[in-house]
């Protein structure tokens, strides 16, 4: 496949950008391979099915993947600031995607936080990890301690190639503690 320098220079960028506003982890999916996926149910009190990242942007081209390491305790911290609630586990992953969707506007590119997507299907895709049997992506170096974000842009891409690796194997650990 003969690749466009552009787009390779683009791509490299990005993720430099991600990295550099603090992202443990980016990858790149095409709109294309994501929306190929089925629709599914997703939403705990309100059911909800997955949407197309063309129902976020007509004309998307590609999802940036965010992964953010975080640690089991700071899940469970919450702050009171002024008259709301704080989650600090959360807040690095919001400021990694708010600045890249900035940084691809600068750019000219039109870029969105995409609602009702499976992050996980995508960290998947992003080469970010297995899905677990518990459920969540397995990364090799995180394991499951990573929060995901992502971003639909029209900026044409380099997809990463997917997570095909099985790290759960034989174990069971996490369905006899569940």
């Amino acid at each position: 496949m003969k690749v466009n320098f552009e787009i390779e220079k683009l791509t490299k960028e990005v993720k430099e950008s991600v990295l550099k506003a603090g992202a443990d982890l980016v990858g790149v999916v095409s709109a294309a391979d994501i929306d190929a996926y089925p629709r599914h149910l997703i939403g705990w009190e309100i059911q909800k099915y997955t949407k197309k990242t063309t129902e976020t942007m007509s004309n998307s081209k590609s999802v940036i993947v965010i992964g953010f390491h975080v640690w089991d305790d700071i899940l469970e911290a919450v702050i009171r600031k002024e008259d709301k609630w704080v989650y600090p586990g959360y807040l690095p992953l919001s400021t990694q995607t708010s600045e890249t969707i900035s940084f691809l506007k600068a750019k000219g590119y039109d870029a969105t936080y995409p609602r009702l997507v499976s992050l996980k299907r995508l960290a998947q895709l992003a080469g970010f990890g297995a899905y677990g049997k518990n459920a969540l992506i397995i990364n090799p170096r995180f394991g499951p301690w990573i929060r995901l974000s992502a971003i639909v842009t029209n900026a044409e891409l380099l997809s990463d190639k997917p997570f095909e690796q099985d790290l759960c194997g034989d174990c069971n650990n996490c369905v006899k503690a569940c």
